[in-house]
This record gives C-alpha cells, structure tokens and sequence, in this order.
C-alpha cells in the first residue's frame, strides 16, 4: 500500500462523508420530460389530427348546392341566423341572398341582383375622379402660367412645370397633349379671365381706362403675350380662328358703341385702345427712362390715357 501524506488523508476525510448523499439523486429522464422527438412527418400528421376541421365557406356551399351537399345546410343556417331568425330545428330555404356568393363569378351563377349601393359608391367615385381631374387641370395651367412668362415657350421646361404642379409629368401630356399646345391651353385661359372682367367696349374710354388696370394687375399676361409675338406670326397661331372670332365680337360691339358699323377703321380703334393699355405694362422701363419717378403714379398714367381717347374720339378720330 503507498502512505498518503497528511494533507491528502484530510481531503480524502472531507470528500468520502458527501458520497452517501450523491448516490441517493435520481437520474433525470431527460426524454421523458420533454416528449418523445418526432420526426418532421410525424409532426406534420399529429398536428393534422388535432386541427379542427373548418365549416365551409358560403361560396363553397353554393358549388355543392347541386349535389345536395350537407355545406349548403350550414351555410343556410348561418345565413337565416344572422338575417332573420327562425325557429330551432328548422332550416331556412336557399336563396341567392342567404347563400351570399363570395364572388362575381357565384353571383353570376345564382343570378343575384347588385345591390343598389354599387351605383351610388360609383357615382360619387366618379363624381370625385371628375373633381380631382379638374384639380390637375387647374394646377398644370397655374404652373405652366408661372413657367412661360417667366422663360417663355422655348425655356419653358416640363419637368419645371410638373413638380410646381405637384404631379408627374406625364398628365401634362395626358391632359394637354405637346408643349405648345399647353403654352395655348394658357394663352386662351388667361383671355377667358380677361374677357370675364372686362365688358365689352361699348364704351371706348371706360374699355381702355378698365384694360390699362386689368393688364398692370395681371403682368404675367402681358410677357405671355410678348413671348407669343416671338414664336407664332399670322395664321400659325394656335387657336388664331378663336382669337378672331373674339376680337370680331369687340369690334362689333364697339361700333355699335359709336353708332357705326363694323369696318376696318372701327377694327383699328380697337387695336389701338389695346395697344393704348398693354403700352405702360409693356415697357415698364422705357416709363421709368422717361418719367423717372413719376412711372409710380399708375392711377396718373391712366387717365391721362383715357383722356387721350376722349379728346381723340370728340375731335372726330376715326
């Protein structure tokens, strides 16, 4: 036998009393406390067998009401439950309406009529796309006004008119069709407005005095205007039949204004009252080259203007 020192028979003392209590624990069945491992198809197979089988749907019901299905009763007594009740043990008759196809197609099998709803949510979404439109319309028209005058027809940019507009490029295209063709569709709103405001010239100095304001107010019209002289001359303008026909009836009603008929001479009047209102707006620094500070009083400018007129048509101006 080896002899122990005395510092080994001490830890040898101290461990050998534990050994009792060690060998009382029971072994843990670690299998058996977390269940059998199954293997993926077993899991598949017992989670199949405890789901609870679900109650067909009503759409499911009407495919098998040819046959008699047993679905079409539950489907039926759901149905009478919920829309009008009916006595125990009884089961309601099937119809389109407590059947409640799920789809057009199902709806379209039992011959179900729309329900009126479907017009009035129509209706009033149409009512909306309708507004929304006119929306666009008005914003793309409000933008590319801003974006002409200030860099006219050639510098004008899409995409500048777009994103002031708050919409993507291609509804110009869709609502206007060619760049030009918007630089028209303003053209001719911008005249719309005038002519609203503006009452014929029955009245050659009220005409001229109420354009001379109208244009100062509206100086965004007056570069468009200046920006068309530079692209379009004669017929080629677009819209020209339309412009013709507007200023024909001016010319109409400042001759019946003066007690004349229509004529060329009445037609230059005309052309010469307009040119009369555009001029202070037009060469706004030419004014300031030549009344200096004066250029300021507008009111001034005006009726001196339709002074001029006054004493021209009282001297016999034709």
């Amino acid at each position: 036998m080896i002899a122990l020192d005395a510092s080994t028979a001490r830890a040898a003392t101290t461990i050998a009393p534990a050994r009792p209590y060690i060998s009382r624990l029971k072994p843990v069945n670690v299998a058996a406390a977390n269940g059998p491992r199954l293997l993926p198809t077993a899991r598949k197979k017992e989670k199949s067998a405890r789901a609870v089988p679900r109650e067909p749907s009503a759409s499911a019901a009407m495919d098998s009401f040819s046959a008699g299905s047993p679905a079409v009763i539950a489907a039926t007594q759901r149905a009478s439950r919920t829309a009008s009740p009916t006595a125990p043990g009884t089961v309601a008759p099937v119809t389109a309406s407590t059947a409640a196809p799920s789809s057009r197609k199902a709806a379209a099998r039992t011959g179900a009529p729309r329900r009126a709803s479907h017009g009035v949510r129509s209706g009033t979404q149409d009512m909306g796309t309708k507004d929304s439109t006119a929306a666009t319309r008005a914003a793309l028209l409000k933008a590319a006004r801003e974006e002409f005058a200030a860099h006219g027809l050639a510098g004008a940019r899409v995409d500048r008119i777009a994103e002031r507009a708050g919409v993507n490029k291609e509804r110009i295209y869709g609502h206007f069709g060619t760049k030009v063709d918007l630089f028209n569709a303003v053209i001719t709103d911008a005249l719309d407005d005038l002519t609203e405001r503006i009452a014929l010239p029955s009245d050659p100095v009220q005409y001229v005095a109420e354009l001379t304001d109208y244009y100062r107010e509206h100086p965004d019209l007056v570069r468009l205007l200046m920006w068309e002289a530079l692209n379009f001359r004669g017929p080629e303008l677009p819209g020209f039949e339309a412009r013709v026909a507007r200023c024909g009836k001016k010319t109409a009603s400042l001759a019946a204004g003066l007690d004349r008929e229509p004529s060329p001479e009445v037609a230059r009047l005309l052309f010469t009252l307009t040119g009369l209102a555009l001029w202070p707006s037009m060469m706004r620094q030419l004014g300031r080259i030549i009344l200096g500070d004066d250029v300021e009083d507008e009111a001034a400018g005006r009726d001196q203007i339709a002074a001029f007129v006054a004493a021209a048509l009282k001297g016999g101006a034709p």
